[in-house]
Formats: structure tokens, C-alpha cells, sequence
């Protein structure tokens, strides 16, 4: 049986690479022996031990594997001829920019093709906006989200698990009496299918609520919310812009229909076939 080895580690910021690397582990883990080289970091080994995944401590040199899969931010020094990287150097791999070519291949719980297949309800009475930003973000980042939302007559909306602090939840719920808390959820699937507008971070976000069909505000600017912004998939946030799309229907209809046509949620199984052919 092939031997297949994730090179993957969850800081604080990466638990989204994290979660689709132990996704594609899952799915692979049926037809090879997959097992993880990591660093002890952040919740790492929690998430290996609660799936069962054999692992190692990365120590410099990759352990013995007919094929390595690395995702990483970035990668200092030099890899093997073998190795599959995610957005990152290498011979091998994928890249997720721009969005709608990413779209095909960016790996997401198969819940978010469960939402996919729905038809999304533009609705006109609601004003939910789902608030999820990145890990790095600061207690009074998420707090300024949330007033942000507020600010403009609309409700927000929570949806934690991992990766928000638990006294986090108990400040908020006390500084915003009109948040509605979510949870604890596995993902944002169910959550951004929910509500009328998402006010996001980068990264895998603006995939996910594109995959939904859910009309996407990025909260600051980086290469994906910009890539997505041209692409015409979203837009940067700017005081107004939440109550603006909100109250343009047919403009979050559009949204929703173009976010769907860029991720179809099947990246995942694509990833897998892809890699399937290398071995």
C-alpha cells in the first residue's frame, strides 16, 4: 500500500489548512497509509488524535513516504521531487488564486456542497450578518465587527467552535445584547447558509460563503478578498457597504448566483483524483 505523508501544523491563523488537510487525509486514508509529520502547536494534536491519525514530530527531515503533502504558509528550504504542495513551492500542487480557477480545486467540508445544492433564499426582512474572522484576529477586532454591523441596523450573528475563547463569548454577549450566538459548530456551512450577508476574513472564507451562495463582505484586504472583489464576487469592507447590499436584493441575488458558479464545493474530490494519479 502506498505510504502518503501530510506535512501540515495548526497555529494560531492556520486551523483552516489544518481542517482541509485532515479532509483530504480522510478521504485518501481509504486506499493509502496517510499519517502526519507535525509541530506540537496550537490544537495539532488534538485534532490527530480525535480522527486517529498515526503521527511524527517534524524534525528537519521527511520520514520515509511515496508521496508528501505540504501545506504551509511558507516553506523554507528545499523539498522533495515527490512532494504535493497547497498554495505554496513545489513542482507539484495546486493553487486557489485566482477564485474561480481555486474554486475547483480549494479543499471544503462536504457540507458546504450540501448547502450548495440549495437554493438560497435572498429574503428582504432579516438583516442577519454572519461575523467570522480570522484566528489572529484580537478580542476588540471581533468586537469592532460586530459594532460595525450594528452600527448599520442590521443583526449579527456568531457561529464559534475551536476557535473563539470561550470568555470571549460571555464579554460579547454582555457588550451586544442583540448577538446571536451559533454553537459550537463543526464549520460555517449551516451558518453562512442561514443569514442574509457574511462579514469575513480571508483565506478560506470568502470560498466558503461563496460555495453557499451567501453574499460576502471582507472585512480587511488581502490577496484572496482582493482576487475575489475583481472577480466580482464580494466586496472590501466600507462603513455603509452592509446596509447598502442589504437593501439591494437583486444585487445579493447576483452575488449569490456568481459565487456559486465560481466554488462548487467538489474541490476536495478533485484534490483527491488529482494526487490519486500521482501515486
Amino acid at each position: 500500500m502506498n505510504r502518503i505523508v501530510l506535512i501540515a501544523w495548526a497555529e494560531k491563523g492556520t486551523y483552516g489548512r489544518m481542517r482541509r488537510s485532515l479532509l483530504l487525509a480522510t478521504v485518501l486514508r481509504k486506499e493509502a497509509k496517510v499519517s502526519f509529520a507535525v509541530k506540537p502547536v496550537g490544537k495539532t494534536l488534538s485534532f490527530l488524535i480525535d480522527l486517529g491519525f498515526d503521527y511524527s514530530l517534524w524534525d528537519g527531515s521527511f520520514p520515509e513516504a511515496d508521496l508528501y503533502i505540504v501545506d504551509r504558509p511558507r516553506w523554507e528550504g528545499e523539498l522533495p521531487q515527490n512532494a504535493f504542495c497547497m498554495d505554496t513551492q513545489g513542482d507539484l500542487g495546486i493553487k486557489t488564486l485566482p477564485p474561480k480557477e481555486g474554486g475547483r480545486f480549494q479543499i471544503l467540508s462536504p457540507r458546504f456542497r450540501h448547502f450548495h445544492n440549495l437554493e438560497k433564499e435572498i429574503r428582504v426582512k432579516g438583516k442577519k450578518v454572519l461575523v467570522a474572522l480570522s484566528t489572529k484576529a484580537s478580542f476588540q477586532e471581533v468586537e469592532k465587527a460586530i459594532s460595525a454591523v450594528e452600527e448599520e441596523g442590521l443583526f449579527p450573528v456568531l457561529a464559534p467552535h475551536f476557535e473563539l475563547p470561550r470568555p470571549w463569548l460571555s464579554s460579547l454577549r454582555k457588550a451586544h445584547p442583540r448577538l446571536k450566538i451559533l454553537g459550537p459548530v463543526q464549520d460555517l456551512a449551516r451558518a453562512m447558509w442561514k443569514v442574509d450577508l457574511a462579514l469575513i476574513s480571508g483565506f478560506l472564507k470568502p470560498f466558503e460563503a461563496a460555495a453557499v451562495g451567501t453574499p460576502a463582505v471582507y472585512w480587511k484586504e488581502d490577496e484572496v478578498s482582493l482576487s475575489f472583489q475583481a472577480q466580482g464576487l464580494g466586496y472590501i469592507y466600507r462603513p455603509g457597504i452592509l446596509k447598502s447590499l442589504y437593501g439591494d436584493p437583486s444585487r445579493r441575488e447576483d452575488l449569490s448566483r456568481a459565487g456559486k458558479e465560481a466554488v462548487d464545493g467538489l474541490g476536495l474530490y478533485r484534490t483527491a483524483q488529482l494526487i490519486r494519479s500521482l501515486l
